[in-house]
């Protein structure tokens, strides 16, 4: 009997101790949450211009910043049909969406997808695992997101759409 409890209390000791081990490694692999008003600030959002988007690509090309970003777009959450939008709506105006397309099939328009911001939005979504969208459909969604900007620009539909 003495045999059992030692045991239990050597197993429960463990268990303390791997879940403090849990805690420093969950602290030290991923940036912590940013505030909402600091995202906006050091990312410089809702982004205007081209000249803002030039900015932000370079600021992306920290890691460290790339997986703030990364952390903030999260945060923000959404569903199958509107997180797309959500994140995108926080990061830009329709008046500056409205000057790309996602591949840039459009002469008139920037290319979308070559942009670190890009990447950022999709890795955002997909590591939601309750929203399990593939790659292709969050490219798609983005796709429909910039393709309605001109839309919303002028009022005729919802931002987060």
């Amino acid at each position: 009997m003495d045999l059992i409890i030692r045991n239990q209390e050597i197993i429960k000791a463990t268990q303390r101790e791997h879940g403090q081990l849990l805690d420093i490694v969950l602290k030290n692999s991923s940036p912590p949450e940013p505030e909402i008003k600091d995202a906006l600030r050091q990312f410089g959002f809702k982004l205007k211009t081209f000249s803002d988007m030039t900015k932000l690509e370079s600021i992306l090309e920290n890691d460290v910043e790339r997986r703030t970003l990364i952390s903030y777009f999260s945060g923000i959450g959404g569903s199958q049909s509107n997180v797309v939008g959500r994140i995108l709506s926080r990061a830009m105006t329709n008046e500056l969406a409205s000057q790309y397309c996602y591949k840039r099939q459009n002469e008139e328009k920037r290319a979308f997808q070559n942009l670190a911001l890009c990447s950022a939005v999709i890795e955002s979504v997909r590591c939601q695992k309750k929203l399990s969208l593939t790659e292709d459909a969050i490219e798609s969604k983005i796709k429909n997101w910039l393709r309605h900007a001109r839309a919303r620009k002028d009022g005729s539909s919802n931002e987060d759409e």
